[in-house]
């Protein structure tokens, strides 16, 4: 059977629908795939995938039903399986969604669920005999010995990401933790990853031994050094669900989502959620477009409340010296 999975969206997106595509290629299936440039990054070299086919993004909403229908006889598509707003409109719940107002118990009743296995429930597969729900990565050896040149190989590796798909999840102390990081340890070498927008955070941050990647290597660049470091220490992103594909220990700073929602299935995790006693809010479980409208704001960082007050730098510290001191 040829089938269509239509996902566009950022990194995180695309690979948490890995594991369908991994389970219907096996079952004999020939997967083609719509998704934009992100999902490109997070799909090449992808053996499960047969075919990517480029998004056209100026297709207006109201007529993307037809060339879904278009797609399928060009391509003699058997079955087309649409993960568009999957999870943004049934899980993460959107502003325009009846179920946003619902107080914040009834939110988490019903909808603090795994993403993962939510994309097989929206994809009408079955899910309970799978054995493993982690995320997939495929680099050439080229890609990855192009970015190992990036590690140290006398020091503990530590990849942190400033940045997330909204500005909701940046941590407004994480500057304050690489410092503190590499004060108290001279064998930590920090490597730091973002868009160029991160370049802000990286000029907070004390020199020392530290490589400021931020703007100046791609996505999948960043996704391939999470399978290489000791431990990834970023918000509910990209960087997370890529190190989700390795044993790499990883710290996931949870502020709108829970354990439960991103890293259930992944190894070696130590994430942390946000604390609902220091800010009530948190897990809202909802899709943030605008944090200032949206959101509680700490008055002194100006970020939402569930990172900047629910996520106290000493937690995080800590749970780093436990991930650092296991290794000896």
């Amino acid at each position: 059977m040829k089938i269509l999975i239509w996902r566009t969206g950022a990194f995180g997106d695309v690979l948490i629908t890995t594991p369908l595509i991994r389970h219907l290629n096996s079952q004999g299936h020939q997967i083609f795939i719509v998704c934009g440039e992100r999902g490109e990054q997070v799909l090449r070299n992808n053996p499960h995938v047969f075919k990517i086919l480029p998004h056209d993004q100026t297709i207006k909403n109201e007529l993307l039903g037809d060339h879904m229908e278009y797609l399928k006889r060009k391509h003699h598509l058997d079955r087309i399986i649409d993960l568009n707003e999957s999870i943004e409109c049934a899980l993460s719940q959107h502003p325009r969604s009846a179920n946003y107002k619902l107080p914040k118990k009834e939110r988490i009743a019903k909808f603090n669920r795994n993403f993962y296995e939510y994309c097989f429930e929206h994809a009408g597969e079955r899910w309970g005999d799978l054995t493993s729900f982690k995320p997939e990565l495929f680099f050439e050896k080229s890609e990855l010995d192009d970015v190992r040149k990036h590690l140290k190989s006398d020091c503990f590796n530590v990849l942190i990401g400033l940045s997330g798909s909204g500005t909701n999840k940046a941590y407004p102390w994480i500057m304050d933790l690489c410092n503190n990081i590499m004060k108290s340890h001279k064998d930590i070498h920090i490597i730091t990853v973002g868009d160029t927008k991160c370049q802000i955070f990286e000029d907070g941050i004390d020199d020392g031994n530290i490589t400021k990647l931020s703007g100046n290597i791609s996505m999948r660049q960043s996704m391939a050094l999470t399978s290489m470091v000791n431990l990834v220490i970023a918000p509910d992103t990209g960087i997370i669900h890529a190190s989700g594909c390795y044993d790499t220990p990883k710290i996931c700073l949870l502020g709108h989502n829970t354990k439960e929602c991103i890293t259930k299935y992944f190894t070696n995790d130590y994430s942390i959620e946000s604390d609902p006693t220091l800010a009530p809010c948190s897990p809202c479980l909802l899709m943030i477009y605008d944090m200032k409208q949206q959101c509680p704001l700490n008055p002194i960082t100006n970020s939402s409340i569930c990172m900047a007050d629910g996520i106290p730098l000493q937690n995080v510290y800590d749970k780093f010296l436990r991930i650092y001191n296991a290794r000896l």
